[in-house]
C-alpha cells in the first residue's frame, strides 16, 4: 500500500465526497483509515498566480469567495510589467467566484468577475492582466479513476 499510495499527498473521492487517508501497520497487516473531509477539501492547495502583461506598474487584486460566501482567497500585488506572483492559495473544492481588479495608482483601470472550479483535475489558476482585458486560464489534468476493486 505504500507503494500505490502516498498517504501525505493524497486522497480518495468517491462518490463527490473527499477522504483523508492514513495508513497504519498492524502486525503484518498495512490498514487503509478513511476520514471525510467537509469542507470538501483538496490534500494540496491550489495556487493562484497573477501575471501582468500592462504597461506600467499596477495593482492587481484577487479575491476568491466559494458558494457560501466564505473567503478563500483575499490579496493584491503590486507588480511591473512582465512580473508573476502568487496571492494566495485554496485547497476548497466547488466553483467559486474570482473578482480581479486592476489599478494604476488608485483609479480602477479593469475589474472582471468569473466563476472557477477547483477539483482534482485543475493543478492552478493564473490571472493575466492583458493589454485589453483580463483572462483566466491555468492547467487542467485528465484525470482516470482508480480501477482497483479491493
Amino acid at each position: 500500500l505504500w507503494e500505490a499510495m502516498d498517504v501525505e499527498r493524497s486522497y480518495v473521492s468517491v462518490d463527490g465526497t473527499y477522504y483523508e487517508a492514513t495508513v497504519t501497520v498492524e502486525g503484518d497487516r498495512e490498514v487503509l483509515e478513511l476520514a471525510a473531509v467537509e469542507p470538501k477539501s483538496l490534500p494540496r492547495p491550489r495556487p493562484v498566480t497573477v501575471t501582468h502583461r500592462r504597461r506600467g506598474e499596477r495593482t492587481i487584486s484577487v479575491e476568491l469567495t466559494a458558494e457560501d460566501g466564505t473567503v478563500l482567497i483575499d490579496g493584491a500585488r503590486t507588480l511591473g510589467p512582465g512580473q508573476a506572483a502568487e496571492i494566495g492559495r485554496t485547497a476548497r473544492v466547488g466553483t467559486h467566484e474570482l473578482r480581479v481588479t486592476v489599478a494604476d495608482s488608485d483609479a480602477v483601470e479593469d475589474e472582471a468577475t468569473e466563476s472557477v472550479t477547483i477539483d482534482e483535475a485543475r493543478s492552478e489558476i493564473t490571472v493575466f492582466a492583458d493589454p485589453d482585458e483580463i483572462t483566466v486560464g491555468g492547467d487542467v489534468a485528465d484525470i482516470d479513476s482508480c480501477r482497483f476493486d479491493a
